[in-house]
This record gives structure tokens, sequence and C-alpha cells, in this order.
């Protein structure tokens, strides 16, 4: 999923801002500030190195959309993005080349993020587990503080649910 102008996206179009989005945050949850998060790495060459972080604040109980956040980030390692990258994420050479590095870029995030709650307050969300990999690893990486320790992967909690759903609608269908 691209976060960068396309809201309509799985996560954000169909999931979060519906009425599955509460079903997808787990209920102990339901006090924090979700922000769900979408991040892209370069494809090639090793190491692969995060290039973009983009993010929307949800408001925790209707679900609707408070706060955006973007960011390119210029890679240190390779910095030369490979067509395939340029062609699968759409960022053009250009803006990873005036962007800063991680190093700049987290703690902009963690700011933007904290604005409103402490750090502890914060679940990150993602489709999938790649965003959260991502995020840790980098700050691990090069040496950037990473205050957040909650995520939820909204893709495998919605499977989780919908399946569950689907078989409590299947029971009393047979009637079971």
């Amino acid at each position: 999923t691209h976060m960068r102008g396309r809201w309509g996206s799985p996560v954000l179009g169909g999931l979060l801002p519906s009425r599955w989005g509460q079903a997808c945050l787990p209920a102990r949850w339901a006090s924090f500030v979700p922000i769900v998060v979408d991040v892209e790495a370069t494809t090639q060459r090793v190491p692969r190195e995060l290039i973009e972080i983009a993010a929307v604040e949800v408001h925790p109980t209707t679900f609707t959309l408070s706060r955006r956040y973007q960011s390119y980030i210029r890679p240190v390692h390779h910095q030369a993005l490979s067509n395939h990258c340029r062609q699968l994420t759409g960022i053009k050479q250009v803006l990873v080349d005036q962007a800063p590095t991680m190093n700049g870029v987290w703690p902009q995030f963690s700011a933007w993020a904290t604005e409103r709650c402490e750090a502890s307050d914060v679940v990150l969300c993602g489709w999938g587990p790649f965003d959260w990999w991502w995020l840790r690893h980098e700050c691990a990486r090069q040496g950037v503080p990473q205050p957040f320790d909650k995520y939820v992967d909204v893709m495998a909690e919605a499977a989780s649910r919908f399946r569950s759903a689907n078989a409590d609608f299947q029971s009393t269908r047979v009637g079971l």
C-alpha cells in the first residue's frame, strides 16, 4: 500500500475508517492513539534501506484520519535507486537525494507521533509485519532511539476476526 496520495488503499479506505476499524484494533488498546505507518525500502542491493515513511493518526473511537506525516529518506549505503525500485514505489531519485537520512527523519517522525500524547500511548499499525520490522531494523542499524513498543498488524487482526466471524456465521447458517 502507498499512503501518499492514495487514501483509498485497503488499510485506510476499507478497514480503519469503517465499522471494521474497531474490529481490527484490539479492544485492550482502545485508549491508545493508533498511527498507521507505511514505509518503502530500496528493492535491490544489500543492505536494503528505508526511503520513505508515511503515516496518519487515526482517531481511536471514530476512526477518522486526524493528521498526516510523510518524509522521504536518503539512503546511506546505496544512494542510487534502481529502475525497479523507482517503478515499484513511484519515488523519484531527486526526492531521496534531497531528503534527510534516517537519523534526521526518525526524530521528526517521533516528535510528530508524540505531539499529542506520550510515546507509550502510541500504537503503530500497518498492513502486515513488514513496516514494523523495517522501522525497528533501521533504527537499530543506525543507532536511532525507537520509543514505540506497540504494533498492530491490521492484516492479521482483520483476517483473524473475519475468519472467526465467518465461522460463527457458517455455524449459525447450518444450525450448529
